[in-house]
């Protein structure tokens, strides 16, 4: 019996081998969380110090290291990035030393605090496509529905295409055009009704594979399609058996990386699929506010910050895990704003300071053209 099964048993009632338990004492308090109660009445905790999820550092190489010294034991953890080396110490089990020791070690902190407005007031979309997040679908088709779902947020991510995760709480909410349900299995009747409302407001939905199959208590519809459930012609909604954000996840899964080190991409299975993707959006009526003409070795996050429209991007072009941490520079990336009174772009580079980029007017929009990306940068119209 694993951790997670007596977990698993414990939230859905049942009877679990061991008791899920932690050591420490500090517990998020009960009152006031009616919602966590069921999982403290089961003698679970929940740590105020403890972080409830794991960190996945892409382009981080790690590596761990043991000392002996009589009866102590001093265990180093290292983390070898793009931007230099850190590493912690731990004497039998007990901090020792911190990650950061010396100004080299904080060089890349302090160039986030110079400029923490540009990473940390809050991001809002612009013109987005909603990829839809459904919690039942998650919960009862696991691994069904985040296949697909990772999949499109790779696939926007990879395409430069600006998206909102829309959930339940905020599908009401959503104002774009285009509405993704990636292999949303459950749906219940509120979200039946949501997405109809999405429709007569004149917005389109994209539905793949197994979408609407059951209510949210996980009750099979009797093979209704989503299209039944809507009421609505297809030339609002558009349904693909074979989810397309599923399909780009097995085909970058099998060579992206490779690619990435080569820097060629234009013959791939996953450039075509983005290719497809980007038709896709613009037949369905997706006009992006923001637009990124990069390899898809490039990830573009398009967001508003502070009224300006932000372009985050992130370079990982010729990056080969534990050999190449430091990605190859990638040149020319065109980029277009609307121009609603912005006349200048600039662009600050990673660990770089801001400069001015030119730009020039074309067809209504404000378009440039940054010389050579490196590791990465932000880039935003004003």
């Amino acid at each position: 019996m694993t951790v997670r099964q007596d977990l698993t048993d414990a939230l859905n009632g049942k009877t679990p081998q061991m008791t899920p338990f932690s050591i420490y004492s500090e517990f998020v308090d009960q009152i006031g969380c009616e919602r966590l109660k069921p999982m403290f009445d089961l003698g679970l905790g929940i740590c105020k110090h403890v972080a409830t999820v794991r960190l996945i550092e892409h382009g981080v190489e790690e590596e761990t290291r043991e000392r002996h010294d009589g009866d102590d034991v001093y265990t180093t953890y290292v983390k070898k990035t793009p931007a230099g080396e850190v590493s912690c110490t731990r004497h039998n089990g007990w901090h020792h030393e911190d990650w950061i020791k010396s100004p080299a070690d904080y060089r890349v902190f302090q160039w986030i605090a110079e400029h923490e407005d540009t990473f940390y007031l809050p991001r809002e979309s612009i013109s987005p496509v909603g990829i839809y997040f459904s919690p039942t679908s998650r919960n009862y088709f696991t691994d069904q529905f985040l296949r697909s779902y990772r999949g499109m947020l790779i696939l926007a991510l990879q395409t430069h295409i600006e998206f909102q995760v829309v959930t339940p709480r905020t599908l009401e909410s959503f104002d774009g055009q285009v509405l993704i349900l990636p292999n949303v299995m459950t749906i219940s009747d509120r979200e039946v009704d949501l997405l109809q409302s999405h429709l007569d407001k004149g917005g389109q939905i994209i539905a793949t594979g197994e979408c609407g199959t059951y209510d949210e208590h996980r009750k099979y519809l009797g093979g209704a399609t989503l299209g039944d459930l809507l009421g609505r012609a297809a030339g609002q909604l558009q349904h693909f058996p074979v989810c397309p954000g599923k399909v780009f996840l097995a085909a970058a899964s099998g060579n992206f990386d490779r690619q990435a080190q080569t820097g060629e991409y234009d013959s791939t299975e996953f450039h075509r699929l983005g290719m497809e993707f980007g038709q896709l959006l613009s037949a369905r009526g997706h006009e992006p506010a923001v637009t990124v003409e990069a390899p898809p070795f490039v990830s573009a996050q398009i967001a508003r910050v502070g009224d300006r429209p932000h372009v985050f991007l992130a370079n990982f072009n010729g990056i080969v895990a534990g050999e190449q941490l430091v990605p190859d520079p990638v040149a020319d990336i065109r980029l277009t704003f609307p121009v609603d009174g912005n006349s200048r772009v600039y662009w600050l580079p990673y660990l770089g300071e801001i400069k001015q980029l030119p730009a020039t007017r074309e067809g209504g929009k404000l378009v440039c053209t940054i010389p050579a990306l490196e590791r990465g940068a932000v880039i935003w119209s004003e």
